[in-house]
Formats: C-alpha cells, structure tokens, sequence
C-alpha cells in the first residue's frame, strides 16, 4: 500500500503539471507567433546583456498590446486565438513594430558610427593644417636666423 500511494504522490503532480503545460502551449503558440522575431533575435543574438532582444521586446509589446489583451479576454480560446492572428493587421503590425525597433536600433548605432567618423576626419584635417602651418612657420624662422 505504500508505495502505490508513493507512485500516486509522484505521478499525479506529474500529469498534472504535463496538463497545465499543453494548456499553457496552447494560449502560448498564438501569442509566440506575434513575437516571432524576438525569438529568432533572441536564438541569434551574441552580445552580452542582449540589447537587441530587449528593444524588439519592447517594440513588440508596443505594437502588439490590443492583440495581447484581447487573447487574455477571450480567456485561452484556441480557435478564436488563431483566427485573431489571420487577422493580417494584427499580425503585420506586431512583426513591423519589432522590425522598426531593429532598424532603429541598428540604424541609430550606425549613424553615431558614422558622425563620429566624421568628427575625426575634421579634427584630422586641422591637425595636418595646423602642423602644416607650423612646420611653414619654423622654416621660415630658420630660414631667416
């Protein structure tokens, strides 16, 4: 008797948390869609600390919100949930407004690569001009003492 009732203590919890999580998957499939390039972001992505994860994150919940909430009152609804993601706006906006967060960030990064670059580039420039100027100057002084 007691170890049928040590296989029920271990068995059921088991089935239990294996139902709770097809259920979950199920609620969780459509709303993982709507973020499907922060995963990929998210699998690809090297740096430390994943920047580029969390902007997309955050673009993603921005533009996905009204879909977030309205698979949350549904209640879990499968169908209703996969026929909320046909919805091509729904689905277009959420995916567009991570891919403005990458192009944001990517493109903000590149424009500050790209200012600075040209900030050493000027300062180059006068520094030549001014040793130029220099070197002309000690010439002439030498050429007159």
């Amino acid at each position: 008797m007691k170890g049928g009732a040590a296989l029920k203590s271990i068995v059921l919890p088991g089935v239990l948390l294996g139902g709770v999580i097809a259920l979950a998957i199920c609620g969780a499939l459509p709303t993982l869609s709507l973020f499907l390039p922060t995963v990929l972001m998210l699998c690809l992505e090297q740096e430390p600390g994943r920047p580029m994860t969390r902007t997309l994150l955050l673009f993603g919940l921005a533009g996905s919100w009204d879909a977030l909430v309205a698979f949350w009152r549904v209640g879990g609804q499968l169908p209703v949930d996969w026929m909320r993601l046909l919805d091509l706006y729904i689905l277009a906006r959420a995916w567009l407004a991570q891919c403005l967060g990458w192009l944001l960030a990517e493109g903000l990064t590149l424009l500050l690569v790209y200012l600075a670059d040209r900030q050493a580039v000027q300062i180059r420039r006068s520094a030549h001009a001014e040793i130029g100027a220099l070197a002309a100057e000690w010439r002439n002084a030498a050429d007159d003492g």
